[in-house]
């Protein structure tokens, strides 16, 4: 039985030339694969989703790529919402710790209403201006395959259960 796959989930403003999409994203996804664990992200024409499929693609790697009917909001929601829903785990790569309008947040909330395992990319940003909603009530540091990562401290009373 194949296991579900863990999703990368970034923001449409990450470079290409970025630390992330250079060497963290790369890492991740050889480790993942050689671990014989699915990959799946988005299908957005730039950044992360982009460095994920350009990746997977020259290094042969077998992706999951979840598509979206437009580029419409509601049309990009639930392509993500789908993606967290089919995930072991969610690697997020938000640009900033903005939340309006980004999918990368979208997911880590998702994520953390799902019962989804789910970890942030944001280097140089501080924990306590990561944002707190969907019942995060705190984040912590966690070191993730080699790197650092902020991994939501969620409320089950928060979140209904």
């Amino acid at each position: 039985m194949q296991s579900k796959p863990i999703s990368f989930s970034g923001s449409r403003h990450l470079s290409l030339s970025s630390p992330a999409a250079q060497l963290i994203i790369p890492s991740l996804c050889l480790r993942f694969a050689r671990s014989g664990i699915p990959l799946a992200t988005g299908c957005c024409p730039t950044g992360a989703d982009l460095a994920v499929r350009q990746f997977c693609t020259s290094s042969q790697i077998p992706l999951a790529v979840f598509t979206a009917a437009s580029r419409a909001p509601a049309h990009l929601r639930a392509r993500t919402v789908s993606l967290i829903s089919a995930s072991s785990l969610v690697l997020s790569f938000p640009f900033s710790t903005s939340v309006p309008h980004s999918g990368s947040w979208l997911a880590a909330f998702s994520a953390v209403r799902a019962g989804v395992s789910c970890l942030v990319f944001l280097p140089g940003v501080p924990l306590s201006s990561l944002p707190l909603c969907s019942g995060v009530v705190s984040w912590r540091h966690i070191y993730f395959c080699g790197f650092n990562f902020f991994q939501p401290v969620c409320s089950q009373l928060a979140l209904g259960f």
